[in-house]
């Protein structure tokens, strides 16, 4: 029985390595670009929370309410209760899950009359792997009840994680929705089989039911729910419209060129509350979205608002955080830039130019010392030069030049030969004199790369952990201007 069992899972995994699939339910369109960018007024700043975090990590202050959604159901245990037991057999064993028709076999324990709570209690109990010399880990289900259609009836919303070994897995998420005296089912999330999704879908948390409520109080009950890898989480809103399940998050993605029917937050960092304390529920994240200007994930969080617009859920609020210190603001509007969040890059670079408010930071200073820190002379200036010459890039990337002039002439004029800050004025000169000759940003920043090599000391220093200690950042020669 034993080497039926391996076998079976062998010929199920290779099967299912030539047919991997993520199953969803959900079409829409793009949504809009952002608006274009202005030249520097000093009071065009970010809007941002108004008590600022004693960290350079943005933090929400959403408006807590309790949540609506029931308690999940069904915690892992080894022994079913009597009622639980099926009249007939054990339809969920280890062997019989690896089924790709699973939910017809929770549909049909359903309509005998089992609960959800048993579902769940049968699923919990089991132990599987479909890898040699792996020792066999629980299977992991979640069940919330609630009315998800509006017909009077409670229905099912079940989440399901099936481990393979060594943190691989599958994940599923059920609606199974109550009509007269049976249930019909709906996938609204499947992802099994081989291949790179399946590495880390169990040990990432997988499928997880986070809402079963009327999030966005239009009379209409949503299942939030999330799927999770160790690098990230992608969260969903499922709506009944009638006749199917529709997705209440459209966006365009710039790196999968196409549309995407989910929001996603660094690792498992993500809630559902009222933020703003207008009565709709909002997903507030935290985000570490592919950025294409580097060509990479960087290592700082951002902050996303999801809220609801009327038609469905688009990203309202970014926020990368709320400056204490003159160089975070610059550091803020480093990662709005290689974001290509160009609106929140130039609010940044024109908050460190202008903020009177901002902390300077001199030599030997540290956060945790009550003592205000005595200013380095030659931090403002590095850091408005270095502001400038950023919001000179900006300009020519959105093609704005003739604002871009502006700001290449007020550098020419504020920091001339001689002075603190110069190098960046420099560097703005053969940025912006290649730029205009070829309008190509990539072999503008290539001669500024160049030229930065032989002044690595005064130009990378003033900015990162040599100035700043461990609360500074690593710079390159390629960050200095990273377009590609």
């Amino acid at each position: 029985m034993r080497s039926q069992y391996i076998n079976r899972w062998i010929m199920v995994f290779v099967f299912l390595t030539l047919f991997t699939f993520a199953c969803e339910i959900f079409a829409g369109t793009p949504a809009s670009p952002s608006p274009e960018p202005t030249e520097i007024p000093p009071t065009a700043l970010p809007s941002r929370t108004p008590e600022p975090p004693s960290t350079q990590r943005p933090s929400p202050t959403p408006e807590q309410q309790p949540s609506n959604t029931p308690p999940p159901v069904g915690a892992p245990t080894s022994t079913l209760s009597p009622e639980c037991l099926p009249a007939e057999g054990d339809p969920l064993t280890a062997e019989t899950i690896a089924d790709a028709f699973l939910e017809l076999k929770i549909e049909s324990l359903l309509e005998s009359g089992l609960s959800a709570e048993c579902v769940v209690a049968m699923l919990n109990r089991l132990e599987t792997t479909i890898m040699a010399d792996v020792t066999p880990e629980p299977v992991i289900a979640q069940a919330v009840t609630a009315d998800v259609t509006g017909n009077g009836l409670e229905d099912i919303v079940l989440s399901i994680n099936i481990p393979y070994g060594k943190g691989y897995g599958e994940a599923h998420v059920y609606a199974f929705r109550r009509w007269g005296g049976g249930y019909e089912t709906d996938i609204l999330f499947r992802r099994a089989g081989a291949g790179s999704a399946a590495e880390g879908l169990y040990s990432g948390g997988g499928a997880q039911i986070r809402e079963v409520s009327d999030v966005n109080r239009d009379d209409v009950p949503e299942i939030v729910f999330s799927v999770s890898w160790p690098y990230e989480t992608l969260f969903y809103i499922a709506q009944w419209q009638g006749a199917e399940f529709s997705s209440l998050i459209e966006t365009y993605s710039d790196f999968f060129m196409d549309t995407i029917y989910y929001a996603t937050s660094y690792e498992n960092e993500g809630l559902v509350a009222d933020y703003d304390g207008d009565g709709t529920l909002e997903l507030i994240l935290y985000s570490r979205p592919w950025s294409l200007v580097a060509e990479k994930r960087l290592d700082h969080d951002r902050l996303e608002i999801w809220a609801w617009d009327g038609e469905l859920y688009s990203l309202s609020t970014i926020d990368y955080g709320q400056p204490i210190y003159r160089y975070e603001a610059v550091y803020f509007g480093d990662d709005a830039l290689l974001y290509g969040d160009y609106e929140n890059s130039l609010a940044y670079y024109q908050q460190a130019i202008f903020d009177e408010e901002l902390i300077p930071w001199g030599p030997g200073h540290s956060p945790e010392t009550p003592e205000p820190p005595v200013a380095d002379p030659e931090e403002r200036p590095n850091l408005e030069a270095y502001s400038r010459y950023r919001i000179l890039l900006l300009h020519s990337m959105m093609g704005y030049m003739d604002a871009a002039e502006v700001v290449y002439d007020t550098l020419m004029e504020k920091f001339p030969g001689g002075s603190v800050g110069r190098i960046y004025a420099e560097m703005a000169t053969v940025f912006y004199n290649m730029y205009l000759r070829n309008q190509s940003m990539s072999e503008a920043c290539a001669s500024v790369i160049e030229l930065a090599a032989g002044h690595e000391d005064v130009i990378i220093n003033p900015l990162s952990s040599d100035t700043y200690g461990q609360d500074g950042r690593e710079y390159t020669l390629e960050d200095m201007c990273p377009f590609k």
